[in-house]
């Protein structure tokens, strides 16, 4: 689109360069496929993305996600983007803030829920992990999904955090949710 070929030009031709040769050209390649009329998404993005931008255009392409159309497009950038952090950024609080957005969108998406519960793990990051639980409980419609969610809520209330009275309001809200699970 118009709008995201602009953010792209912008984001490319304001702030300082990046010293490798090899960044900007790919850069540039991929501000010309969105001129040529690309979706300004999935590949296109994580391309961008993955060839050690400047911080400010990282942050752009990562806005960028939100113009995708299709959610599972959103997903999957976002579980990429969480990768790249990770691995060519070594950063893994934004590694996991990517794959906490991605288990938003998506609670039912394994790979996301994992590595949220990895890097958090890790990272001791359990505040963190509970936010990502909770936003994914109010995403989903799946009593089965919201059962081992709120499961593994009350276990990291419990023995992560160390918050009983926590981990019993959570058990609590899976009585109310499922009467017949003896858990």
């Amino acid at each position: 689109t118009p709008a995201a070929t602009a953010r792209i030009q912008t984001a490319l031709g304001s702030g300082r360069r990046h010293r490798s040769a090899p960044c900007r050209n790919r850069g540039d390649l991929a501000l010309r496929h969105v001129q040529q009329g690309a979706r300004p998404g999935s590949r296109l993005l994580v391309q961008l993305y993955a060839h050690e931008l400047p911080g400010m255009l990282r942050g752009r392409v990562e806005a960028q996600v939100e113009l995708l159309t299709d959610d599972a497009d959103r997903v999957r950038v976002l579980g990429e983007i969480g990768e790249l952090q990770e691995k060519r950024g070594r950063d893994k609080a934004l590694a996991l803030h990517a794959w906490m957005r991605a288990f938003t969108r998506d609670p039912g998406y394994d790979e996301a829920r994992s590595n949220v519960d990895r890097l958090a793990g890790e990272m001791e990051a359990w505040n963190e992990h509970v936010q990502a639980y909770e936003s994914a409980l109010e995403k989903t419609s799946d009593v089965s999904i919201k059962s081992s969610l709120l499961t593994t809520l009350a276990r990291v209330h419990d023995e992560k955090r160390g918050d009983p009275r926590s981990a019993i309001a959570v058990y609590e809200r899976l009585a109310i949710l499922d009467p017949d699970d003896p858990t």
